[in-house]
């Protein structure tokens, strides 16, 4: 199997692995934070993460029409939509259809902060019962010669790093 970031398998693989050999994990609590310093410390220790290439994976559970809005707000046009959501059907439970992907990719020097701000203002938003939220979950993936890292931001109380060396 190829270790890339742009092979969902092998992301998925490695997030799902009950033994994780060969990477190392790091959790970063959140849930005593107050909700803007949760944003900044996220942006921060992204911001941290050298890379020579990296994706942004977002699940969704929202009209597209929305994601992408964001997306074009923040001169970002190099992604692509995996999967679409279809948010028509409001009488099924939300979480057993699955979710609209969209992948957006960055090269090195690329970190774009309003973007990364505005989607976890949303996404913690979400789970904090804020206004203006969306129901979305993020997954970065970043890679440089030596490693491959995701990291994933599950909800409001904080986000897990897996790092895969190469």
């Amino acid at each position: 199997m190829e270790k890339s970031i742009y092979n969902s398998q092998f992301l998925s693989n490695l997030l799902n692995r009950k033994y994780k050999r060969n990477i190392v994990t790091r959790e970063c609590d959140l849930e005593r934070l107050p909700f803007q310093k949760k944003i900044e410390f996220t942006i921060l220790r992204l911001s941290c993460l050298d890379f020579d290439e990296a994706q942004l994976t977002i699940q969704f559970w929202e009209d597209k029409k929305t994601i992408l809005t964001i997306l074009n707000n923040h001169n970002v046009f190099n992604y692509c939509l995996v999967r679409d959501y279809n948010y028509k059907m409001k009488n099924t439970l939300k979480r057993r259809i699955k979710p609209g992907i969209i992948n957006v990719f960055f090269k090195k020097g690329e970190f774009n902060e309003g973007l990364f701000e505005e989607l976890l203002t949303k996404h913690y938003g979400f789970e904090l019962g804020k206004d203006n939220f969306l129901e979305i979950y993020l997954f970065y993936s970043f890679v440089t010669s030596k490693e491959i890292t995701i990291v994933w931001l599950y909800d409001d109380r904080g986000f897990r790093e897996y790092s895969y060396l190469l």
